[in-house]
């Protein structure tokens, strides 16, 4: 998502360009092209002014459709969230899921703390499962 929206920085930064240079090359021409350097300078002066413009009201798009493509994520990171707080309490009623649900947590969790002796906390109802995985998780 990331790359997608920097690679369209980069192309609407480029069209800004291509379109200020054409500007600048139609308007040099409209002088004469080899007028004072006042002239040159009002031409130059009126490029930059509405480059700016231009570039600010870019930015400000692009701003706007960061804010929503981060505010879509963070809908649908609370409605997943929601949905599994409603599925939770009943992922202990069948024991093959449970299982293989602790263990999978288990295993995440030891993986991404990458320490060799680790503290495992748990309901006294799951002390024996969790006991059973010792051996699948030395590995």
């Amino acid at each position: 998502m990331v790359r997608f929206i920097r690679q369209e920085v980069e192309e609407k930064a480029n069209e800004i360009n291509v379109s200020a240079e054409e500007e600048f090359q139609h308007r040099e021409v409209a002088v004469g092209g080899s007028g004072d350097e006042k002239d040159q300078a009002g031409v130059r002066e009126g490029r930059e002014a509405g480059g700016s413009a231009k570039k600010i009201e870019y930015s400000m798009q692009l701003n706007a459709s960061r804010i929503k493509v981060l505010q879509a994520q963070d809908d649908l990171v609370s409605s997943m969230k929601e949905a599994a707080a409603k599925e939770l309490p009943h992922v202990s009623y069948d024991h093959h899921s449970y299982r293989r649900l602790l263990r999978d947590l288990i295993v995440q969790s030891l993986l991404r703390l990458k320490e060799s002796a680790v503290l495992l906390r748990c309901q006294k109802e799951d002390l024996e499962l969790v006991e059973s995985f010792r051996i699948f998780v030395k590995d």
